[in-house]
């Protein structure tokens, strides 16, 4: 009776190491081909600016989609990397470290409509980026108010029109 009991016990801990294998190879293997696809961009002797670029894209791409901020780690560019972490953390505190202005701007909206925060999107510097952050997280939350605090009159007619367009469909 023992050793029924014993098999019957070892059968279940086999069964159960066999789902999580799988569970984890397919978890695994599925982040592999993510891997693989971005990096596959740069194979071989091409290795432009322009090619690293859509290679950092990619894995922003993927973070974003999986929401899987390890992704982020694998971007190269920095400036890039700040703005997948901003994007999938919420947290715009990690755009003090873009150097460059106009990517700053776009490391805050990220930050901004990741959270839907108004007053991150305020923040912003350049005219148009805040318009258009504030924009983003009028329609991200169907709140046409939002729309009165950009800063251009025609800019407000297009954002409530667009939330208001978008609640009918």
């Amino acid at each position: 009776m023992k050793k029924i009991k014993l098999y019957a016990s070892f059968s279940l801990l086999i069964v159960i190491f066999l789902v999580l294998l799988t569970f984890f190879s397919f978890y695994t293997s599925k982040e592999v081909v993510v891997v693989e696809a971005c990096e596959n961009l740069t194979a071989g002797n091409n290795t432009s600016s322009y090619l690293l670029y859509l290679r950092d894209m990619c894995y922003l791409h993927h973070a974003q989609e999986t929401g899987d901020i390890a992704l982020c780690w694998s971007v190269n560019g920095s400036d890039i990397r700040i703005r997948c972490l901003a994007r999938l953390s919420g947290d715009p505190s990690v755009c003090k470290e873009v150097k460059n202005s106009k990517l700053r701007c776009l490391c805050l909206w990220d930050a901004a409509v990741s959270k839907a925060d108004v007053e991150v999107c305020e923040s912003i510097q350049h005219e148009h980026a805040r318009n258009m952050c504030l924009w983003d997280i009028a329609k991200k939350t169907s709140k046409p108010e939002i729309c009165f605090r950009l800063s251009d009159e025609k800019v407000r007619r297009w954002c409530r029109m667009d939330i208001l367009r978008s609640k009918k469909v």
